[in-house]
């Protein structure tokens, strides 16, 4: 059975460019499914309806597989670690329906960055997506990625990376206009060197497994 014939499962990190290309998705499947929420129960899908439906997406670890009874493909998109965080509380301060929303409004970036409430995104929350959301182990990061996904994109590599997930999945439509943009936060070069240095910090595990998503989307871009 060819990848494009599985049933997609799109593992969609939070702040990697995920809306738009869960919008891509949308329009390459006759029928998908849309879990955003982190809060609803996974095993939800063992009472769906599969029949028909393409693809699954949502923001659930890897893993949901064992859930659905098709064979499966898995992809997903990663983003630079430093960026993500930025892009994470800014998002949360501006977006009033955000769960956090109403306890991070009141928190500088700094305070934000040492409330251990929030490590679940803001430590090394990647590399916990591709560990199944359990302990978090490099290793086991590595080799899910590298062997459990068909193709893992890079935020900073946007074209390139569909251009694979095209080849791969014999997708027609990969045209788009991003979404969930937040213009007002700020640039990287703006935020202070002590909050730059914090995030670092607090992601080294997900620094390292970025670096090692980025030589394999390339390597695949080499043979295109």
């Amino acid at each position: 059975m060819n990848a494009n014939e599985k049933f997609l499962i799109y593992m969609h990190i939070p702040k990697t460019g995920g809306t738009t290309l869960s919008n891509i998705i949308d329009k390459n499947y006759s029928k998908t499914i849309l879990y955003i929420h982190v809060h609803h129960k996974i095993k939800l899908l063992e009472k769906e309806n599969l029949n028909g439906v393409g693809a699954f997406m949502g923001h659930y670890p890897y893993g949901t597989h064992q859930y659905i009874p098709k064979p499966c493909v898995y992809i997903s998109m990663m983003r630079d670690p430093i960026e993500c965080i930025i892009s994470l509380y800014y998002y949360i301060l501006a977006e009033k329906l955000r769960y956090w929303h109403d306890k991070v409004k009141t928190m500088s970036f700094d305070e934000f960055l040492e409330d251990s409430e929030y490590d679940i995104e803001t430590s090394n929350m990647q590399t916990r997506y591709f560990c199944g959301g359990h302990t978090l182990d490099i290793g086991l990061a590595k080799k899910n990625l590298e062997k459990k996904f068909l193709v893992v994109g890079i935020n900073e590599q946007y074209n390139d990376s569909l251009k694979v997930m095209q080849r791969e999945l014999g997708w027609k439509d990969i045209s788009y206009s991003r979404a969930m943009v937040n213009a007002k936060r700020p640039l990287r070069k703006n935020v202070p060197d002590s909050i730059i240095n914090k995030i670092i910090e607090k992601n080294k595990l997900d620094i390292e497994l970025y670096h090692f998503a980025k030589s394999l989307l390339n390597e695949k871009l080499e043979k295109m």
